[in-house]
């Protein structure tokens, strides 16, 4: 099925983030269609503007770049870097959306040295622009670094990639929710036009019937006719079905059916009185409504299920967009500061501040990119042998930092003896710990982190273990739920994505083990876990 960019990309949010990107980095974007059309943007250089984009043999030359751009793209390449024929650099990743290229990101109008100002000065003179003006627009193309811009572009492509696939999702989910709708009208639709069992009866005896009664209860046409139509109802629904009759109550409404065979079916009656050889009889719709109960059930769960998700899907939005928002206006707000600032202490300390949030953003995308690969189930697991020792060391580098040293100390457990080898993909393991240790700082103040693993029928079962908060009685299995942080704590003091539990458990069931917890409030808490 192609894949119409206007159909999943929400522009709003587009447009928002690469304008914000343009105002904290510098750098300028745009989306265009796979027909070359701009279908967002965050601005251009006025070398472009104003000269390049204005002349007519200047402009085929910025077409020709675009086209080679285009081109490239649709060759398959990943990345590409390209120096226009107007002396300017422009770079282009595509957006592919399930496998689909619909569409090119482009970053540029910058330059990755010092330019040959003779260069231009000739060009202006070629095409005739105010040479002066030309160079002083020249000299506002901000010069960077390729590392600076291959980090740009994975970082955008990403973040556009994401709003792509959860605004697709949420298309999907409308197009769920009417298929649904769909399907109940017309079940409804074919239920009301199906006839079940027809019966007259004289004040309860059966005086005829068609094939279809025969077929819902089980007795043959000659055994109902002349039988009590009351022996076709079960017991403990037979007094409200008689008062029906007695008050000739027209409507329809629900009983238990018997069968011949002695089973209790649901059943549903609708009654008229009528005139029949000469005197008022009743006559009945017999139908029998087992199959529309086992199937509202499927449509009661199966809507129920897509609201949980709708519900889930708008959270998930509404929390990432706080998320990303507040490192993103942090950033934004010392980086405006800077040029205005002559305090070399001050702009260290917001440059201080600027790198921080940006870290906090980085971690931020990798847990929802990596969330999204959880649960798209495109994860591939790479396995490697290496020493458990030399693992669980590892961790404690990393996380021997000062943020981390708050009167909080992470510690070794008491170590295996011996070489304890495995195999398995480190770096899924290595996320593991670093998700459940990160967790364990943000919820202990005092005392300290344990982490290590015990051997048990000669595989290592894992542990990360702290004197926190611990957790509520009956909660350990919520923690591992998106967003969810415990109802001993307030949501705003603790920071994060709420994904790090989740995808911890998505993790470890991946590596084919199993996590569990044990937990006492107020005196800490341990995770368990496994691995295939």
């Amino acid at each position: 099925m192609e894949i119409k960019l206007h159909e999943i990309l929400d522009f709003d949010k587009v447009n928002h983030l690469l304008e914000g990107f343009y105002k904290t980095t510098g750098f300028l974007t745009a989306i265009l269609d796979l027909d070359g059309n701009v279908v967002s943007q965050s601005g251009w250089r006025q070398m472009c503007t104003h000269f390049h984009r204005v002349n007519p043999e200047t402009a085929k030359k910025c077409l020709i770049s675009d086209t080679e751009l285009a081109n490239r793209m649709a060759k398959g390449e990943n990345f590409h870097c390209y120096q226009c024929l107007n002396g300017l650099y422009d770079v282009a990743v595509p957006i592919v959306i399930k496998g689909e290229h619909i569409a090119n990101l482009f970053t540029g109008q910058f330059l990755f040295e010092k330019p040959n100002e003779s260069f231009f000065e000739k060009q202006a003179e070629k095409y005739g622009f105010d040479k002066e003006a030309y160079i002083k627009a020249l000299r506002e193309v901000p010069i960077v670094s390729r590392k600076k811009v291959q980090i740009a572009m994975d970082f955008l492509l990403d973040v556009t990639k994401l709003i792509s696939e959860m605004t697709l999702q949420k298309k999907e989910q409308i197009s769920l929710n009417l298929a649904l709708k769909e399907s109940e009208e017309r079940y409804k639709a074919l239920h009301n036009a199906s006839f079940g069992g027809i019966v007259i009866h004289d004040k309860g005896k059966i005086l005829e019937c068609n094939q279809g009664l025969s077929e819902i209860t089980g007795y043959t046409y000659d055994e109902l006719i002349g039988m009590d139509g009351l022996l076709l109802i079960a017991p403990e629904t037979r007094n409200k079905v008689l008062d029906n009759i007695l008050a000739g109550y027209e409507k329809p409404y629900e009983a238990l059916g018997l069968r011949k065979n002695g089973e209790i079916f649901p059943l549903r009656l609708e009654a008229r009185n009528v005139p029949y050889k000469g005197k008022d009889v009743r006559t009945v719709e017999f139908r029998d409504v087992t199959e529309m109960k086992k199937a509202e059930q499927e449509l009661i769960a199966a809507k129920e299920k897509a609201e949980e998700s709708d519900r889930l899907k708008s959270s998930f939005l509404a929390n990432m967009s706080h998320e990303i928002r507040t490192p993103m206006n942090s950033i934004m707000g010392f980086a405006s500061l800077l040029p205005e600032e002559e305090s070399k202490e001050l702009m260290c300390q917001y440059a201080s501040i600027i790198v921080r949030n940006s870290e906090q953003l980085v971690h931020i995308i990798d847990d929802i990119v990596l969330y999204s690969r959880l649960q798209a189930k495109i994860l591939n697991i790479n396995t490697r042998g290496f020493n458990l020792n030399g693992l669980l060391d590892d961790m404690i580098q990393s996380f021997n930092l000062p943020e981390y040293q708050n009167g909080v100390e992470l510690v070794l457990g008491p170590k295996v003896d011996g070489n304890i080898e495995i195999t398995t993909d480190y770096e899924k393991l290595r996320q593991i710990f670093m998700n459940l240790i990160s967790n364990a700082f943000k919820y202990t103040h005092q005392g300290t982190i344990t982490i290590g693993f015990k051997m048990q029928h000669k595989q290592p079962v894992f542990y990360v273990s702290d004197t926190g908060i611990g957790i509520p009685e009956g909660e350990t299995e919520k923690v591992f739920e998106r967003f969810y942080r415990g109802s001993n704590t307030r949501k705003e003091t603790v920071s994060g994505t709420g994904l790090g539990l989740s995808i911890v458990k998505e993790l470890v069931e991946l590596l084919g083990g199993k996590i569990w917890i044990e937990s006492e409030l107020g005196k800490g808490t341990t995770f368990w876990f496994t691995i295939a």
